[in-house]
């Protein structure tokens, strides 16, 4: 069972920054999650968002502006919006780091060229994406690149199923040929349903003992958590 951290240990620093990664290393979680956008001149950079203005102290639109611009943004507690290569290079050895992509694909090529000039090993890296026609061009490009599938798994009150379902979800990791599927922690996704899935499964965004100890029951692979150190220590004890 890994602990991954959302957007590093975002529940004590400002997320998608050095402080929340090195947060997550320093504590020994055993990965770090976050996410990246392209900017205007090429650069990837890791924020949730396409623009700046939930989080920063002035609104731009990551694809319309300069690194340099955006460098000088205060994203909380002083913190400025990472380089993805920054982050890479800072990345302790066996650490993993889960890639999300937020953009279509005009972002892979900078993303292939800035990991094969990183020294993470490709095994400690994982691509996930909504998007499966990311997720298929990322395996023909980085065909020795762990990928998952994210969906945002949700309940039908009136027939109580859940959706996407199983049949729709294994239709599409065979057709971008992932290694496994990134969900979002519904609290009616049951193990039968996790059983009948193929390849690994992570789920997101679990901050509540309780609640990763069901699914931990389940047999998920990691858990995602904007404080994962803090359960990954709380269930070692």
């Amino acid at each position: 069972m890994l602990w991954i951290s959302h957007q590093g240990e975002s529940y004590d620093a400002p997320g998608n920054t050095m402080k929340a990664f090195r947060l997550a290393w320093e504590r020994d979680s055993d990965g770090i999650e976050l996410d990246i956008h392209l900017t205007s001149d090429k650069h990837v950079v890791c924020i949730h968002d396409a623009d700046t203005e939930r989080v920063g102290d002035k609104n731009l639109v990551i694809a319309e502006e300069s690194y340099e611009v955006l460098s000088k943004v205060d994203v909380g507690q002083g913190e400025k919006i990472p380089l993805l290569s920054q982050v890479l290079a800072e990345s302790p050895p066996g650490k993993l780091i889960y890639i999300e992509v937020k953009t279509g694909s005009e972002i892979l090529p900078n993303l292939v060229e800035i990991i094969n000039h990183s020294n993470v090993a490709t095994e400690d890296l994982r691509i996930i994406d909504f998007n499966n026609t990311n997720l298929k061009e990322c395996k023909k490009i980085l065909p020795t690149m762990k990928t998952y599938l994210l969906a945002n798994i949700k309940s039908n009150d009136e027939t109580n199923q859940l959706y996407p379902g199983v049949t729709e979800l294994l239709t599409l990791a065979s057709e971008s040929k992932i290694d496994g599927f990134d969900l979002r922690a519904c609290e009616k996704i049951d193990k039968k349903f996790l059983s009948e899935l193929d390849g690994e499964i992570v789920v997101w965004t679990i901050n509540e003992l309780n609640i990763a100890n069901k699914f931990i029951s389940y047999g998920v692979n990691a858990i995602t958590s904007d404080r994962a150190a803090y359960l990954k220590n709380k269930l070692k004890k």
